[in-house]
């Protein structure tokens, strides 16, 4: 969910960064000069250094997690991910042919 949450709030923060460049053109345009420095010299690059970080933490986020699994399945003396489908630890559980725990007759 955190890493959901990270890549919604950098695409957040690009477009953001887009709409303060667009407001800051807009500004030239208009000839208000101090308001197009505000958006294109101090918003717009602090929205884009905001969107990097998220990116980032996602990233390492993300590669923590799949050191966490890869660790976890060495440990138990798989050389795959043990959460893997095809895993033998995923596919042969002694509860796929035991139909004790749910109410369907084999």
């Amino acid at each position: 969910m955190r890493q959901f949450i990270l890549t919604v709030s950098t695409i957040v923060a690009v477009l953001a960064s887009c709409w303060e460049i667009f407001q800051g053109i807009s500004s030239i345009i208009r000839g208000e000069l101090e308001a197009s420095l505000f958006h294109l010299l101090v918003s717009a690059p602090i929205l884009m250094a905001l969107a990097v970080t998220f990116d980032y933490v996602n990233s390492q986020l993300h590669d923590d997690y799949r050191r966490m699994r890869r660790s976890l399945s060495r440990s138990k003396g798989a050389q795959i991910d043990v959460l893997h489908p095809s895993s033998p630890e995923t596919r042969d559980t002694p509860w796929e042919d035991d139909a004790s725990h749910t109410h369907r007759r084999p």
